[in-house]
């Protein structure tokens, strides 16, 4: 897609210059400051292994007899509902398949049978594509939905072919299919073909012998230097083996990855439940695996068992508590839908694992940074937390104090998810902070990000605190992203009467000519009209009111809505900046069409007030951010 947007041009202007020496040196600095030097010292040694080291993929013996225990019910139940849930993303059809192509994160690549591995006679595909094809997930899926023996069969042939043309005396370490994270991929959704579908009986002992031999590679190849997502997804892998393949060394290797995974699973789930890289895809990828081991090792390994399923009531309680009334996910941090298992199939696992799904979760506000305003089919979600994890930033966005909402069912505000993870334009405009629903200052990042992966000086949150007034909920933190121009913190008050009033203020005590900007972005699917002076009118399955306050302008510009890995949507986000020149405080505020509300400010404070009839007026809201100083 050529088309660019207004926002993605803007950063594009605030990110043309290339940073100097002293910039370049304090993004070292700063890495240094945040990572962990067993992370550094692990991340050179494999860089010394791979410049130096064999190159060839070598594993050991591979056991003369690898075969599946006996397993119940629960198990094949288990990898149906993970099959169906394939089966219902993007090119995961037997259709697809045998109409020759493979369509991965929406994008199609022609399919030569027998498979080339290699793409050597087409154009090489990006980088995550590469990765998607080796983790045999759309097998999965195309098998779970497949009536066809003819599909069936070339399915069979192409992992056959994939056995042959990438077995280890064939392949290096450059290869793609042989990194530790399409590893740990590709083995679970094997173990789960295995487990409900019926391969060749000569290629059945072929993937079970191969199984073993992959799983003995990853065992030596931990992503250690990672840690994070991928450290656990290797760990799950290796586990899943051990409990369901039968062989001399599974007890030792269950032992073994179990413990450290668990160990994982402490350091890496917050006190409120939520995965430390604060990305909710990844945190639901990660709670799949955490329900399915549940699951597999309750016979073989109950310990394992026992602690995944404490692990898992936290996790899941967290994520029912941030889920849309769409039961889906929001889209902070690098999220999409489609990407990681899907919370309805999350559902389906937790009753396998005999965990308990809450009707709705009430977030602890001492543990959680979120603050979740539910009313009847509506939501606001404001993240008051850290972009992510300090010494694993890779799929954090600069979104300091972003918030999403829903209204009668329907997304109205929006975060803009992510696009892919190619170092270009659209990967910078997703983790820029103009792409979130946040405040700017002169259109700088709250966090310096650069490449695909990297971030080095970043905000930090404080303050938060949440409450009720009259009928009003409400929750105020800050963020000091822009202590270096002089700017101490920047603070934001969101408080909601039910769906009926949604406010939100921001309030920056110290501005020094700068050009202050608040960014508000509407999902595709809500219209935007003005509607009068700094008023506008938003018009989904309801319509509201919009109106703002504390602004000398506002500006109506396009941006992208990445609902998706490979899909997006220009969207309208309306740009409105602060009249500093007047005040400390701006914001807006949304109601109903027949209401009659106004904010009036003075310095620290403001007040909505309210108009019954004629002229009585009564103040049904009142803040000083003053007071939380």
């Amino acid at each position: 897609m050529n088309l660019s947007s207004d926002l993605e041009r803007m950063v594009l202007d605030a990110n043309s210059r290339a940073p100097g020496l002293t910039a370049r040196v304090g993004r070292f600095v700063q890495i240094a400051k945040y990572y962990r030097w067993r992370q550094i010292a692990q991340r050179g040694w494999n860089g010394l292994r791979s410049r130096f080291g064999n190159k060839q993929v070598k594993v050991g013996a591979t056991p003369a007899e690898v075969r599946f225990r006996k397993s119940d019910d629960r198990v094949r139940q288990l990898a149906m509902v993970i099959a169906n849930d394939h089966a219902t993303r993007a090119g995961s059809s037997c259709e697809n398949l045998m109409g020759g192509q493979i369509t991965l994160l929406h994008e199609s690549r022609p399919v030569d049978w027998p498979m080339d591995w290699r793409f050597v006679k087409h154009p090489k595909p990006p980088h995550l594509w590469r990765f998607q094809l080796h983790y045999h997930e759309y097998f999965l899926g195309a098998l779970a939905n497949c009536d066809n023996n003819e599909a069936r069969t070339s399915i069979w042939s192409a992992i056959q072919s994939w056995l042959k043309e990438l077995e280890p005396n064939n392949s290096t370490r450059a290869d793609d299919a042989w990194h530790p994270y399409c590893i740990s991929r590709r083995v679970q959704a094997w173990l789960w073909i295995l487990n409900s579908s019926e391969p060749p009986a000569e290629l059945r002992q072929q993937m079970q012998s191969s199984l073993w031999q992959q799983t003995e590679y990853l065992f030596r190849r931990l992503e250690r230097d990672l840690g994070g997502n991928h450290l656990v997804e290797n760990l799950t892998a290796i586990t899943l083996v051990a409990a369901l393949l039968e062989s001399p060394e599974s007890g030792v290797l269950l032992e073994q990855a179990g413990t450290e995974l668990i160990e994982q699973l402490d350091g890496q789930i917050l006190e409120h439940g939520e995965h430390f890289e604060r990305s909710p895809m990844y945190h639901c990828q990660i709670l799949g695996n955490v329900l399915a081991i549940a699951v597999i090792c309750r016979e073989r390994a109950a310990w394992i068992s026992d602690r995944c399923r404490k692990i898992a009531t936290d996790m899941v309680t967290f994520l029912s508590g941030i889920c849309h009334p769409d039961g889906e996910i929001p889209l902070f941090g690098d999220s999409g839908f489609g990407e990681a298992i899907s919370v309805s199939s999350i559902k389906q696992l937790a009753k396998l694992a005999e965990v308990a799904w809450p009707n709705m979760s009430v977030m602890n506000p001492e543990s959680s940074p979120y603050w979740c305003a539910r009313h009847d089919e509506s939501l606001l979600v404001f993240d008051c937390g850290e972009v992510g994890a300090d010494a694993l930033p890779a799929h954090a966005h600069c979104d300091l104090l972003g918030f999403e909402a829903s209204l009668d069912g329907e997304r109205w505000f929006v975060d803009s998810g992510n696009f892919n993870y190619e170092d270009d334009s659209i990967r910078g405009y997703c983790r820029s902070s103009i792409a979130h629903n946040v405040v700017t200052i002169d259109r700088q990042n709250q966090c310096d990000v650069w490449s695909k992966f990297r971030m080095g000086s970043r905000g930090k949150p404080s303050g938060m605190r949440t409450g009720m007034q009259g009928d009003f909920q409400w929750a105020c933190a800050s963020h000091d992203a822009y202590r270096q121009s002089g700017i101490p913190h920047v603070w934001r008050l969101m408080a909601a009467q039910g769906d009926q009033v949604w406010l939100c203020a921001d309030w920056i005590p110290e501005i020094r000519s700068r050009k202050i900007e608040g960014w508000l972005h509407l999902s595709p699917q809500i219209q935007v009209h003005p509607d009068g002076n700094n008023q506008f009118r938003l018009e989904g399955k309801s319509i509201r009111k919009l109106d703002f306050f504390g602004v000398t302008k506002i500006q109506p510009v396009s941006g992208w809505y990445c609902h998706g890995f490979g899909v997006r949507e220009l969207n309208s986000v309306l740009c409105y900046e602060l009249d500093v020149a007047k005040v400390t405080l701006a914001g807006w505020v949304q109601t109903k069409v027949d209401a009659d509300v106004r904010i009036e400010t003075a310095g620290s404070s403001l007040k909505i007030i309210e108009r019954k009839s004629g002229t009585e007026e009564r103040t049904i809201f009142e803040w000083d951010f003053a007071k939380c100083i």
